[in-house]
């Protein structure tokens, strides 16, 4: 883990919201108290492109990638796009 990822839109796929890095694909992972399930993977959301998009599971008051900044979310794992792999 630590590879750098770009968010994508969930509404625009082809659209970046975020950078973030990429904490975790274990599925018995919680983040928030809820599980990842087999579909969503753990990302630390550092710099938001379009802050204003929603989050799929939003966490309280935190409902958008720019609320989301310096925290830990669940995104779908389509939506996670590697931009550049540590190694």
């Amino acid at each position: 883990m630590g590879d750098i990822v770009a968010l994508k839109s969930i509404i625009r796929p082809t659209e970046t919201v975020a950078i973030g890095v990429l904490k975790s694909t274990d599925p018995s992972k919680e983040v928030e108290g809820e599980e990842l399930g087999l579909d969503y993977w753990e990302v630390y959301v550092q710099v938001p492109v379009k802050p204003n998009e929603s989050l799929i599971r939003s966490y309280g008051l935190v409902k958008t990638i720019g609320q989301a900044t310096g925290a830990q979310v669940a995104l779908p794992a389509p939506f996670v796009v590697y931009f550049f792999r540590k190694y």
